[in-house]
């Protein structure tokens, strides 16, 4: 049976517009800000939007906002210094909330970032994982919610996101890209992501990881270079590049065979020239 109600925490550059999106294909969405100035930009998207805040909200305002299907949490670490760790308690915490709630499915946004840049190619089956904060943090997220007997939770580890306004010719006017650029990209369009998490909706599809990452995968610098071109664009100094540089590749062949996914943008070189 289809959900038709469904909570997004983290109305960031995905989440608002995945609900948005969602609410034009008649769902009931709420989505959660922590800014009281977001609440009417939410509204007006079709997003019946709640000011919560994990630490200082009641718990019985959450349990209002979480009394639907479905529970979406798109909320990645941040990359500072104290990013990992902030990133732990909060998911914790929200993970408390969560359980004491009528909600029992969860999609759990997670990263590919989890994975070790080891020259190799990684999928679902994969059993190393990135020493680096925010990859240990997010693996102990995945499996606090995962192994949770009250929570059915779907994973999905996305790539890097693009599109929108996160093509090169923004990213490097905002001094914005991975300074590695000869190695192969990992990146997913924000359109693609929007697509997995509707169909895991639909097709309930719970207790599952996923990669989400477009299947092919071009060298950085090809990558910038023909956005640098197409928006007149000075090529940022990057360090020279090295013979073994880290990388790893990712396989999201489990996510198309098992909802049937058609990638919209299955070269990340699409959006290169995007204006």
């Amino acid at each position: 049976m289809t959900s038709k109600n469904i909570a997004i925490i983290g109305c960031g550059w995905l989440g608002t517009t995945f609900g948005e999106y969602m609410s034009q294909k008649e769902y009931e969405v709420k989505g959660s800000t922590t800014t009281e100035e977001k609440l009417t930009l939410l509204s007006q998207k079709g997003i019946n939007s709640f000011l919560l805040d994990i630490d200082t909200s009641e718990l019985t305002d959450w349990q209002s906002f979480l009394d639907v299907d479905v529970c979406l949490i798109l909320l990645p670490p941040k990359r500072d210094i104290d990013g990992a760790n902030v990133y732990k308690k909060r998911l914790e915490k929200l993970h408390e909330i969560i359980s004491s709630s009528s909600v029992n499915k969860v999609i759990l946004v997670s990263s590919t970032s989890v994975y070790p840049d080891n020259q190799k190619e990684v999928d679902e089956s994969c059993t190393d994982f990135s020493p680096s904060p925010n990859g240990e943090a997010l693996r102990t997220i995945e499996q606090l919610y995962l192994q949770t007997d009250k929570l059915d939770t779907t994973v999905l580890r996305f790539s890097g996101l693009i599109g929108g306004d996160r093509v090169p010719k923004y990213s490097l006017k905002k001094g914005r890209f991975h300074k590695i650029w000869n190695a192969p990209m990992n990146a997913v369009h924000r359109d693609d992501c929007i697509q997995v998490m509707e169909e895991i909706i639909k097709q309930d599809v719970w207790n599952e990881i996923f990669n989400v990452c477009a299947p092919e995968h071009p060298i950085r610098k090809d990558y910038y270079t023909e956005g640098a071109k197409a928006a007149g664009l000075p090529l940022p100094e990057v360090p020279d590049a090295t013979d073994n540089p880290p990388y790893k590749i990712v396989n999201s062949d489990k996510v198309v065979n098992r909802l049937g996914i058609k990638w919209k943008y299955p070269n990340p070189m699409a959006v290169a020239t995007q204006q």
